[in-house]
């Protein structure tokens, strides 16, 4: 991933993303590289994906669902502490 102005262009800021949509879960892998006795912790990439947020999808070549792009999670998560604390700051405000 690259981080630097020079690799970006029609930079906008991110807009609301609903992180209610995703869904934490428990699970057991059915992958054969994971330890398949020990639960996972995860986001069922197919519900994001039907929410319509196809940014933090993976996709196979046939197009069909393979993965959530966890990395790309902690700036949808940034965006949300960032209008949280707003909407604190203006509470504190009106309480002032």
């Amino acid at each position: 991933s690259t981080s630097a102005l020079k690799y970006k262009q029609d930079i906008r800021d991110l807009e609301e993303i609903d992180i209610s949509k995703f869904r934490p879960v428990r699970y057991k892998s059915k992958c054969e590289s994971d330890d398949q006795t020990k639960d996972h912790f995860g986001i069922i990439a197919d519900e994001v994906d039907a929410a319509g947020i196809k940014e933090l999808v993976n996709y196979g070549a046939n197009g069909d669902v393979e993965g959530f792009q966890y990395e790309r999670l902690t700036v949808v998560l940034l965006k949300e502490i960032q209008s949280l604390r707003a909407r604190v700051a203006a509470l504190e405000s009106k309480g002032a």
